[in-house]
């Protein structure tokens, strides 16, 4: 318990201030007692130890502070001492690593000798074992990257993530396997409430499975994050392009003015043939030709450039799509499974029967799923990222690039500041998922004031930009101003004589204060200058003591981030119910709701009310469409990523919100039909880069025409 002068928090305080009348600005300091999760500064303590009345100055404080006794390294807390050391080994061996200038041009040598090969003669063996001699790592050591079944590694993850749906899959088993074992004579005695107690039972478990399957998710994913640290291949600048949607809409801007650049290059042709060759009007006509060619050839440039964002989206692309190869043939044995089910059951005039390959078929497909697909699509995935990243990333100046590779020396080699993000250590893996906890609480902060003071969030966050980007003593223009003063006039006024509604801002003010200095010491890698509490988190973290209490923590971080539980959600009741009713479980809530109106049918001593050869063409198809949704996981996967860095771009309030419903539901709608949408972009953007490139070539040809009529 500390006792302590409590002020409005330096942060906040100006924002209400600002908002309030002058006679309420005025800073009142009052004494309170508040239990605290940190301890007081250190300022705060010498002013405890001062005289009553005396003014402590930041001078003063350091003058006391260099007279105090300063402890030996001894004393220090051996939790500090561990602290620094995983400091000091994260700075030197992933953040500062020294990269080795030779090693890297030998790699690059390499690299542009494959690149000048036709695509089909090129061998990147070299030139992958190059690249990771550069991070320091060999055969050895890429044994234990690659990993085994749940041994840790790409592989071992990939088996961790296989867990993830295993769960409700034998949920869905129970209902059949409780079938399995009434009796016939029970069976007949109640069939009605048999088949009721089992299709409610399926039903529930369909609408749950999404819901259990995304929690289940966010916390392996972080786990998974974590086994796969020991090497994770990140992409490379170069791999970032915008989605087909810009890339497309930028192709149709640009194909009006290459059509329009292309006759007038066809005009030049048709004027430089009618001229008089040397005469002054042929000679005026030539030079407009040369700039009209340069422009030209600038725009068949800007479509080059537009082509390669194009083959470069594609690329990421299709690393999702080779993650989810072989469990989207596992998924759709399943659905098979299921059909075989009901065509036996139906044949055989025996439900049993079809409880059977139901039970017995569907665990084969989870141990092929988890032995086998799970394990090699997440290796592969991660092997063809870094393949991709070999080929793709630029090391060299701008100027170099034209140079012949025996030419190239050290100083021609660029910017190195993409290296860490392309071979990611596990510290740096694990303090990342550290920060993500600090920038919620932030976020929490941020959201708390905004409600205090009525505004938006994004109000408020854009008031603290524009005030501290002011404090800094940067000009603002003048529409920058005017913003700055209507969200400050839009600010509810608070002074000290508002009671409760001040000191709940000065709270939060703490908080934020608290959040923004710890993310701080984080940026600045001042890891010792954390709380207590964030230095013990902290230590948890980057010691890899325990990864699952860090992946629990970040899990739980994650799921009241709407921008990322949202699409996690959204893919996976897309899956369940991909194309509305496509998804692996569907067809046994309607196998079972089928059984159920047949057995109420029955006991009134009707027909039933689905034939036996209807029940063969509804199994047939939603097995069709189920196994579309078996093969859409790849596209499902992508959609999640553009909806997660879309509402990633347009931040919104933290924690469960029901103002997110739209947007979940938005998002849903969209992961049901991620397949079709996606072959719909792809197929809209490969057209318009088909039309785009004949284009181009017609440019081309039209110049060189025109250029080779005024050199003849």
């Amino acid at each position: 318990m500390n006792l302590h002068h409590t002020h409005a928090s330096p942060v906040i305080a100006n924002a209400p201030r600002e908002a309030a009348e002058p006679s309420t600005v005025t800073a009142q300091a009052r004494l309170a007692v508040r239990i605290l999760s940190v301890p007081p500064s250190p300022v705060l303590l010498q002013a405890a130890r001062g005289e009553p009345g005396e003014r402590v100055s930041l001078e003063l404080h350091d003058m006391r502070r260099g007279e105090e006794v300063l402890p030996g390294p001894s004393s220090a807390p051996a939790a500090d001492v561990r602290l620094g050391e995983i400091l000091r080994t994260y700075l030197e061996t992933e953040k500062n690593r020294v990269v080795d200038r030779e090693k890297l041009l030998a790699f690059v040598k390499e690299q542009r000798r494959q690149l000048a090969l036709p695509e089909a003669a090129r061998d990147w063996t070299r030139a992958r074992r190059l690249y990771l001699d550069v991070f320091g790592v060999d055969d050895q050591a890429m044994k234990r990257v690659v990993g085994g079944h749940f041994s840790g590694g790409w592989v071992g993850s990939g088996s961790l993530y296989a867990l993830t749906g295993h769960l409700m899959t034998l949920a869905s088993l129970v209902p059949s396997i409780y079938m399995m074992t009434v009796s016939a004579d029970r069976l007949a005695a109640a069939p009605v409430s048999h088949a009721r107690a089992n299709l409610g039972a399926q039903a529930s478990i369909l609408l749950a499975t999404p819901f259990v399957n995304s929690a289940l998710y966010i916390v392996l994913a972080a786990r998974q994050e974590l086994m796969r640290a020991i090497g994770q291949s990140g992409r490379c600048a170069e791999m970032d392009a915008p989605a087909y949607e810009t890339t497309r809409g930028d192709i149709e801007a640009l194909m009006p003015r290459m059509e329009a650049s292309t006759e007038t290059m066809l005009a030049h042709q048709r004027e430089l043939r009618r001229l008089e060759p040397g005469g002054a009007e042929w000679c005026a006509r030539k030079a407009r030709m040369e700039r009209d060619g340069d422009e030209a050839l600038a725009l068949v440039g800007q479509f080059a450039e537009l082509d390669n964002r194009f083959q470069v989206r594609k690329g990421v692309i299709n690393l999702n799509y080779t993650s989810q190869q072989r469990q989207a043939f596992t998924r759709a044995l399943r659905v098979m499974v299921n059909l075989a089910a009901l065509v036996g059951a139906v044949a055989a005039h025996s439900p049993p029967v079809g409880y059977y390959v139901q039970v017995g078929g569907t665990l084969a497909a989870m141990g092929l799923h988890q032995f086998w697909a799970a394990p090699e699509d997440q290796r592969r995935k991660q092997d063809d990222t870094l393949m991709a990243t070999i080929a793709t990333t630029r090391l060299l100046k701008e100027a170099a690039r034209d140079k012949p590779v025996d030419a190239l020396r050290t100083d021609d080699l660029g910017s190195l500041d993409d290296l860490p993000r392309q071979w990611k250590g596990p510290i740096s893996v694990a303090l990342g998922q550290f920060k993500e906890s600090l920038e919620l609480e932030r976020a929490y902060a941020e959201q708390t004031l905004a409600d205090i003071l009525e505004m938006d969030v994004t109000g408020f966050r854009r008031l603290q930009a524009l005030r501290e980007k002011q404090e800094s003593e940067e000009a603002l223009s003048s529409q920058e101003l005017e913003e700055l003063a209507s969200l400050r006039g839009s600010a509810r006024r608070i002074g000290p004589g508002d009671g409760q509604a001040y000191e709940s801002l000065s709270a939060a003010g703490e908080r934020l204060d608290m959040a923004r200095h710890e993310l701080a010491c984080i940026k600045e890698d001042d890891w010792l200058a954390l709380s207590p509490d964030s230095k013990r988190l902290l230590l948890d973290a980057v010691g890899n003591d325990r990864p699952w209490l860090l992946s629990l923590r970040t899990a739980w971080v994650r799921m009241r981030v709407p921008a990322e539980v949202i699409p996690h959600i959204a893919q996976r009741v897309g899956s369940q119910f991909a194309m509305l009713v496509g998804g692996g479980s569907t067809p046994l809530v309607v196998s079972a709701l089928i059984r159920y109106l047949n057995a109420v049918n029955a006991e009134a001593g009707k027909e039933p009310m689905v034939a036996p050869q209807a029940r063969y063409w509804i199994g047939a198809g939603l097995a069709v469409i189920g196994l579309f949704g078996a093969f859409s996981a790849g596209a499902a996967t992508n959609t999640k990523i553009w909806q997660r860095a879309g509402m990633r771009k347009a931040p919104s309030r933290v924690g469960f919100q029901l103002g997110q419903t739209t947007a979940a539901l938005k998002a849903i709608g969209q992961a049901m039909v991620s397949l079709p949408s996606a072959v719909w972009q792809r197929g809209a953007v490969e057209y318009r880069v088909r039309r785009g490139g004949a284009l181009a070539g017609r440019l081309r040809d039209a110049c060189d025409g025109a250029r080779r009529l005024a050199a003849e």
